[in-house]
This record gives structure tokens, sequence and C-alpha cells, in this order.
């Protein structure tokens, strides 16, 4: 991504979309989605072993002057999005994530919504998110200090209810704590409680994943997202998997075989996302509606905080990756940028097919804007029977579903592809086993389909380039992965992940 330039926040001047995007905002059936509001918060009580997500690490951050610091940056950040970059837009969901936003204390908490209700055009019906951990939620304090601040969404991650998988993801809070969160949050008044949980760890058999499914469904949430489990370079966990610490990959069940259990495990709630499944209600979550454009193409993500990014006006832009740079650009009166890449054309086209796939259906209208190799793509997906036709456009059949995330894959650049398979797919030795033992020759075929994507001679080039990296050690493909970041995004970040024990102030 293109350095952006260094914007004073007073001279800041509305995004206008490129044309490709003014395009999709001018087609007759454009609806316009409103923006989704994003804040990250870099604080958490104790840190999780698989998580990537940015986090401050500085026990001198967590000091109550170095917060309300961080309070007043964002507030600016946020008064010159709503102000003078993109002026005028409705926000019709607002998310805190992080981090752990709970763990900031509660005057702080209150001074951020007073921000937002006072800066921006702030929907009557927003959906506001509060992400969280369990033992904040567990508590009445707590959760009646959200309420009153007019949050009406929760969601927490419980990730797995296996203690020894538990304590490899380094989870402090308890099955019970998550029980009493969901009890806390409907006596309080929260009209939904989600719940995040993760499968396809090393080690996990198909009657844990069964057994994970049925115990979150049991607690009764409104809704829970189902995320493969991510091995990002880097962290704890990653670290424990390479030391062969957390059992053999022999034991991880293909993708496609865990994704076919969960579709029957929860043929009784509603589908969403390909992710999501509610109890209670069709609709889309906001956070995923808005995000990689929504069912619009053109829905806008307002992200402040660091290592945030977002959308705006048709611009992809990702904020510096640290407290510090981000907190000093303010501070110094210009935009926390760090890169800044107007959408369009094929980037704005596999954007959209991304989210799109997310969303389990893409609209006829959409698909007729993107370049001819992509129509080719969707019209070779359903027969392959992993699209289905219908009068609004195509959507993800059952074999579909199944390989949402292999379809994902193939909706971004080859390197970014290569990486997300090493890290997001599967294990590095299961995807060894299928590609090089075809163990499983139909799921190893699916996968270098995957990898090739269309064209004999530049898929095959980028097959072996695949097969290349797989024998790479882990250290060596970190080098390379740094190496393209720098390259297009700048510098990356100045902390790594770590474990840190030291209890944080949190919510009220």
């Amino acid at each position: 991504m293109p350095a952006a330039p260094r914007v004073p926040l007073e001279e800041a001047e509305p995004w206008h979309p490129p044309p490709d995007v003014a395009r999709l905002r001018a087609d007759p059936s454009f609806v316009a989605d409103g923006a989704l509001l994003y804040v990250h918060v870099p604080y958490c009580d104790f840190f999780c072993h698989y998580c990537p997500l940015y986090k401050t690490l500085a026990p001198d951050d967590y000091r109550p002057s170095e917060q309300a610091r961080y309070v007043d940056a964002l507030c600016k950040e946020i008064a010159a999005y709503a102000r003078r970059v993109a002026p005028g837009r409705v926000f019709r969901a607002v998310y805190f994530g992080g981090g752990t936003p709970t763990s900031l204390p509660a005057p702080l908490f209150r001074r951020i919504m007073a921000c937002i209700r006072d800066e921006t055009n702030l929907a009557s019906d927003a959906e506001i998110t509060v992400e969280g951990i369990p033992t904040h939620f567990a508590r009445t304090d707590c959760v009646a200090e959200l309420v009153g601040l007019g949050v009406n969404r929760l969601s927490f991650g419980a990730q797995s209810f296996e203690p020894t998988v538990r304590k490899h993801l380094g989870r402090r809070d308890t099955a019970e704590e998550c029980a009493a969160a969901i009890e806390r949050a409907r006596a309080a008044g929260i009209e939904h409680v989600n719940v995040d949980m993760m499968y396809g760890y090393p080690g996990q058999t198909l009657e844990m994943f069964e057994r994970d499914v049925l115990a979150v469904k049991a607690l009764g949430p409104d809704s829970v997202d189902f995320y493969y489990q991510m091995q990002i370079m880097g962290t704890p966990y990653r670290q424990m998997i390479a030391k062969a610490r957390l059992g053999s990959s022999d034991a991880v069940i293909p993708l496609a075989g865990m994704r076919a259990r969960l579709l029957d495990l929860c043929s009784d709630w509603l589908q969403v996302t390909a992710e999501c499944f509610s109890r209670t209600s069709p609709v889309v979550p906001r956070i995923w509606s808005h995000t990689f454009g929504g069912e619009s193409g053109a829905a806008e993500v307002i992200a402040v905080g660091p290592s945030s990014y977002g959308q705006v006006a048709g611009h992809y832009y990702f904020n510096h990756a640290t407290l510090g740079p981000w907190q000093q650009a303010i501070e110094a009166g210009h935009l926390p940028l760090r890169g800044r890449l107007a959408l369009g054309g094929r980037t704005l086209a596999l954007r959209v097919l991304f989210g799109s796939i997310l969303l389990g259906r893409i609209p006829a209208r959409l698909a007729a804007l993107f370049p001819r190799d992509l129509q080719r793509r969707i019209a070779s997906w359903t027969e392959e029977g992993l699209l289905e036709a219908v009068e609004s456009g195509h959507r993800l059949s059952r074999a579909g579903q199944e390989r949402f995330q292999m379809l994902q894959c193939a909706c971004v650049p080859p390197l970014q592809a290569f990486v997300m398979m090493r890290t997001y797919m599967m294990t590095f030795e299961e995807q060894r086993k299928l590609l090089f033992k075809d163990t499983d020759l139909l799921y190893a075929r699916s996968v270098a389909a995957m990898v090739r994507g269309s064209g004999r001679t530049f898929g095959g080039l980028r097959g072996l380039a695949y097969r290349l990296l797989l024998r790479l050690p882990d250290r060596v493909l970190e080098q390379l992965v740094a190496l393209v970041r720098r390259l297009v995004a700048g510098p990356a970040p100045d902390e790594r992940i770590t474990l840190n024990d030291r209890p944080r102030a949190s919510l009220p």
C-alpha cells in the first residue's frame, strides 16, 4: 500500500470516491448501507496465546494518565473523520474491538461514547457492540454500565470448552463464567449476545469438536461465530505448534470435513454468514454486512485507533500499527495514516468478491461489474457445484459452504494466498501431507486447484511456487513475509506478542 501523505487534522478534506466506486454508487439498484465506526482499544487483562491482534505490551501504557492520553487522541481522530473526511455519514453501527475494550476504565469508556454521540450522526437504532471477556461480562456492574451507555450487543470468545485446549490457547476464564456472562447480559437488557468459537486446532478429534458445538449452543447465545483456528506466525501458539508441543498434526481433521459436520450440527439454527449461525435472527450483524464493502460493494467502515484499517469513499486505509506512532501523529495534528489506497478495477472487484463469499451470496449487479476472468471464475465454481444460481445472482451451495475459505483465498494476490493457506487453511504439515503424499486425493486436488487458479502456464508456476514455499522453514517464511509487508505497507509493528500476566484495570 502506498505511504500516506501527512494530512493535518484541521485541514482534512472529504475523500471522494474513485471512478469504479462512483460507478457502483451510480447504479440504479445501489442502496446506501450507512457507515460502521470501528474503535480499536489496545489494552488487555491477559494475552491469549493465539491472538495476533494489536495490544500494547508496555506497562507504562496502562497508567491512568496514559490511557486518558489514548482517549484524547481517539476523540480527535473520531471528530476528524466525522466532520471532515466523511461528513454527513449516518453511522448505523459502532464496534469496539481490540484488545479487550472492557479493560478500559469506565470513566474513559464514557468519554468515548459521549464523543461518538456528539461528533457523529449516530442512527437511533444503531447496533453498538462491545467485545470483552466473560470474566468482565459476568459482573453485573460491568454489563449495567454498558447498557447505560447504549450498548445493545456483546461479543466474547469462548473458543473451546476442552480444558487442555483452553490452557494451550491461554484462556483464563471458565465455562461457568461464559454461562454467567450470557445470563447477566439477558438480565440487564442486552439485545444480542455473540460467542466466538474456534476449531481445527492440532490434536482435535471429531468428538471434541462436536462437544464444543453442542456446549456453546446449550448456553443459548443469540449467535455464534465459528472460526477455523489461525496459526499466525509470531504468536506463542504458533511457536508451540512448531516445537511439536501440541500433539501430532495427523489428528487434524480436513477443513471441509469439519465444516460439513458443523453445518449438520447447526442445521436447526439460522446461518447468516459462512461463519455465523444465529438462534434468533436471520439479520447479518453489521460488523459483517459492512466489512469488505458489504452487499452494496461500497459500504464504509471508518476505523480509528492504532492498527485499525477501514474503507471510506472507496479508499482503503491503514493506521499506524502501534500506540506510540499513532498517538504522536494525532498529537502533532495529523491523521495517523500509515497507508492509503484508492480502490478500483481488479482490487475493488476482488475485495467485494471476498466479502460476498463470506456473506454466502454474490449479487448479480456486483458480478456484472467484475472483470471477465472473475466472471469466468464464478461460472466455473457454479459448474463445479460450489455456487448455485438464484434469481438475485449466486449463493454458496452446500459444497461451497464447506470450502468457502478456499474460495476466498482465490480472491487475494498470490503471495497473500500462499500465506493465508500456510497459516489459515490448515497446518503446514497437513498441507504437505495432502499435496505431496495424496492421502486424500479429492481434497488435495481442491487445494491444488485453488492455488493454481485459472490458466495453465501462470497457474502451474504459481502452484510450483506454493510447493516451494511449503518446504521453507517458518523462520525463513517469516522473513520473506516481513520483507514484502515493508515494501508494500511500511515498517512492521515494533512490538511482538509475548505473555504478560500482570492484571489490568477493567470496567467499571
